[in-house]
């Protein structure tokens, strides 16, 4: 893959995948670390006629970034600390010495779901943006102004603005943010 060897070379397979078999996949995504990894694109992107080459390559060299840059690593670092908090959060106490240790326990415990949950948008917002910066240095700015502009029509169909969100459902980029950055990264 030429992508990849502008990056050093490495191993990593491109799948195409029907709609919903990822279900938290979308148009793409990637599992792997460093050089080597697997890429799922939605069967749409390949074979509908109106996408070009330059965006399927800007779509491809985005999940390459996430790969060659250990996002997943970040990722599952960020979904164990998700279920750490959720077990927390749902435990019971079954003795409560007194109803102040009750609240300061509960304080401590909202404090730390705060952190956790503050700390996951900011790293989702900066792998995706670091992700499609890279990807604008790998394949140029045709395909990443072409997919502002699919993002920038999903926006508008759909009347939604949310790109991504933090593990527990809270938005993390819109839709706007991205296709800003991409349009400021490519004049």
């Amino acid at each position: 893959m030429e992508l990849l060897g502008k990056l050093g070379g490495g191993f990593v397979l491109v799948c195409s995948i029907k709609e919903n078999e990822l279900p938290k996949c979308g148009l793409a995504c990637s599992l792997g670390l460093t050089r080597f990894g697997v890429i799922f694109i939605s069967r749409h992107v390949f074979y509908d006629l109106r996408i070009s080459e330059e965006l399927k390559r800007f779509i491809i060299g985005h999940e390459l970034a996430h790969i060659v840059r250990g996002h997943q690593i970040l990722n599952a670092f960020r979904m164990k600390m998700g279920e750490l908090l959720e077990e927390t959060l749902k435990a019971r106490r079954e003795k409560i010495a007194d109803i102040f240790s009750g609240i300061i326990d509960f304080m401590f415990r909202l404090i730390a779901a705060t952190a956790i949950i503050g700390l996951d948008i900011q790293i989702v917002r900066q792998e995706e943006l670091e992700a499609d910066k890279l990807s604008i240095e790998l394949t140029g700015c045709k395909g990443a102004l072409e997919f502002a502009e699919m993002l920038n029509s999903l926006k508008e169909r759909l009347n939604m603005d949310i790109s991504h969100e933090s593990f527990l459902g809270i938005p993390a980029l819109t839709l706007s943010e991205r296709t800003n950055a991409i349009r400021a990264l490519c004049g």
